[in-house]
């Protein structure tokens, strides 16, 4: 069953990002889709290691993998947008 999207307001809305990084500090998963990307061969988190963990995510069903792709594919293109500000 789908998580209920809880209403947030813009403030919160803005602060996902750090959020985000709190939790992952917190679980203990800070680099781990990185070191995933080097182990496949690849010279850290690239568009061709996103796409290739997705499919293989997909394949075996494995979740985990799948969302720290999507999060890693969701913040190249913040990163591409706050590039492209300056």
């Amino acid at each position: 069953m789908a998580r209920k999207k809880k209403k947030t307001t813009k403030k919160e809305d803005r602060y996902w990002l750090q959020e985000a990084k709190e939790r992952m500090e917190k679980k203990g998963t800070v680099g781990k889709f990185t070191r995933y990307c080097i182990r496949k061969g690849y010279k850290g988190v690239t568009q061709a290691c996103i796409n290739e963990a997705k499919q293989e995510a997909r394949k075996t069903g494995n979740t985990e993998l799948l969302k720290e792709a999507v999060f890693a594919q969701n913040v190249r293109k913040i990163a591409k947008k706050r590039k492209k500000k300056k």
